[in-house]
């Protein structure tokens, strides 16, 4: 009955067809338990819902099975991409940040900092080396992708890696936030 209601309000404000409607209907569903961190109501809870509500209505099992979950997975898919992109961005903004702390130090201990973590000995930190660094330094542990834009962020003559220079520039504030 709750499932047929809301398919109902849904298809009468959308003007959608019951399939459209459920399908809409199970996806705002899916979205909200993940967003709340609730338990999901199992699928055929959910395809039980679906036929209460389309009782009545000639549909095959494909669109009233089918079709509401590839919408619901939709849904939840493009929510979590988005939320996805969002941390991302907060997590190299919030690391970029922190590392001006070390530019507090003198310059020959930061010059120390930056040797240790320039593992391959080339003058050079690179996203693998980076991480490495950020994770031990500052207890982040991005993803390579993550520190590859840091490091285009930093990288002023664009070989796409960070030199002293650069290191020294990014911790010592001049181009935090950048």
């Amino acid at each position: 009955a709750i499932g047929a209601g809301i398919v109902g309000l849904i298809g009468a404000k959308f003007g959608l067809a019951p399939t459209e409607a459920g399908a809409l209907a199970v996806g705002a569903q899916l979205l909200w338990f993940k967003a709340t961190a609730q338990f999901y109501a199992p699928s055929a809870a959910l395809a039980v819902q679906m036929s209460t509500a389309m009782a009545g209505q000639p549909a095959s099992s494909y669109k009233y099975v089918v079709t509401p979950w590839l919408a619901g997975h939709a849904v939840l898919w493009t929510a979590a991409s988005l939320i996805s992109k969002v941390r991302g961005a907060a997590r190299v903004s919030i690391t970029k940040s922190q590392m001006a702390h070390l530019g507090k130090m003198d310059e020959s201990k930061l010059k120390e900092v930056f040797n240790k973590y320039d593992t391959s000995g080339d003058g050079f930190l690179d996203s693998v080396e980076l991480k490495l660094a950020l994770r031990v330094a500052l207890g982040a542990d991005l993803p390579l992708r993550e520190c590859g834009k840091i490091i285009e962020s930093v990288d002023a003559d664009g070989n796409g890696t960070i030199d002293w220079p650069e290191f020294k520039a990014w911790t010592q504030s001049k181009l935090v936030g950048a």
